[in-house]
This record gives structure tokens, C-alpha cells and sequence, in this order.
């Protein structure tokens, strides 16, 4: 607790002069700004800065005039590709598709074949002629 002389020792606000005052508000700012410092030295540096981030965000042309004939020439590779896989196949996909017929065929004969086998059990267990 304040004893009523030290209450006595410190003028009160109304007594103050201006520059007292002032003289508070510097040492006050003076104290925030070293916090600011102080939180400025401990926060990590932001990854949006540099060269790279700067060309990305203001010169996208760079590397687009990189991308795009990268882009063609990737194109170009697949298309030529796919056409060779296309003409040293072929011979093998006609007998491929062959196969692939004949068991199509098996399978619709089969199921026919079983949809009438149950139609017919199904209508003389029932007794219908």
C-alpha cells in the first residue's frame, strides 16, 4: 500500500507541467517501438520476397516464353508416341480383337441360353402349358 508521503512526492496530473507530459509520451513511445523491434527480430522473414517471387508476381511473360515450347515440344513427343505404339501394334490387335469377338459371342450365346433354360423351368414348375 502508498503511504499518503509518497502520494505527497508525485505531483498529480493536474500539476504536471507540458513537457513532463511530453517527456512521458516519448519514453512510452520510445518503449513501443522497441517492442515493434523486438517482434520484427522474431517473426521469420516472409517467403514472398525476393527475385523469383517478384518475376512471378510482375513479369509472368518470362516464363511464358519457356513454358509454352516446352509445352509444344511435350505435345509433339506424345503425339508421335501414341502413333508408334498405334503402327507396331496394329498386328497384334486384330488378333486381340478376335479373341475379344469370340468371347463377346460365347458370353451373349451363354446368357441366352440360361434366360430361356430358367423361362422354361420357370413355366413348368408352374404347371402352365
Amino acid at each position: 500500500m502508498v503511504s499518503s508521503k509518497e502520494n505527497d512526492k508525485k505531483p498529480r496530473l493536474d500539476e504536471c507541467s507540458e513537457a513532463e507530459i511530453d517527456d512521458e509520451e516519448v519514453g512510452a513511445n520510445e518503449a513501443m517501438l522497441d517492442e515493434k523491434k523486438d517482434k520484427e527480430k522474431e517473426t521469420p522473414e516472409n517467403p514472398n520476397q525476393g527475385i523469383l517471387y517478384y518475376l512471378m508476381a510482375h513479369h509472368l511473360w518470362i516464363f511464358a516464353i519457356w513454358l509454352i515450347p516446352i509445352s509444344l515440344v511435350y505435345d509433339i513427343f506424345w503425339w508421335f508416341r501414341t502413333r508408334w505404339t498405334y503402327w507396331m501394334c496394329r498386328r497384334h490387335a486384330t488378333l486381340r480383337h478376335d479373341d475379344k469377338v469370340t468371347i463377346a459371342n460365347y458370353s451373349i450365346i451363354m446368357s441366352l441360353y440360361l434366360f430361356c433354360f430358367r423361362l422354361s423351368s420357370f413355366t413348368i414348375f408352374r404347371g402352365i402349358n
